[in-house]
């Protein structure tokens, strides 16, 4: 094909693709995923993050329940066991509570239960 026939310096007649340089066609950046590989905005950086929810639901949102999941165990247990620690001293605090009559307990009254009890202090 001779340099006459629809060939010129940014490509062909046609609007094709030619050899990049001034002015010239450039290839856009790789994009192996979702998101193409190049300095990336915050509308790119969503749009990447949403078109992959999209693309796969069922693993993206399970994987999510899981997780969240397992946490919300962990934080149930943790709770668990620091209440089972305090229950006793709550009582106390809500039986002052109910008594008639009542006001806010005196510091004398609060202080035991936000002290170790005396069965899980160390003897000397």
């Amino acid at each position: 094909m001779a340099q006459g026939e629809g060939w010129g310096p940014y490509g062909n007649a046609a609007g094709g693709p030619g050899a990049p340089g001034w002015g010239g066609w450039m290839p856009p950046p790789p994009k192996p995923g979702v998101i193409p590989l190049k300095p990336l905005t915050l509308g790119e950086v969503l749009g990447g993050a949403t078109s992959t929810i999209g693309r796969y639901k069922g693993p993206v949102m399970g994987l999510a329940a899981a997780v969240f999941g397992a946490y919300t165990l962990l934080v149930g247990l943790a709770v668990a066991v620091a209440l089972s620690g305090v229950a006793g001293r709550l009582d106390e605090l809500l039986d002052l509570a109910d008594q008639p009559g009542a006001q806010e307990p005196a510091w004398h009254e609060v202080r035991p239960s936000s002290s170790p009890s005396p069965s899980s202090r160390p003897s000397p």
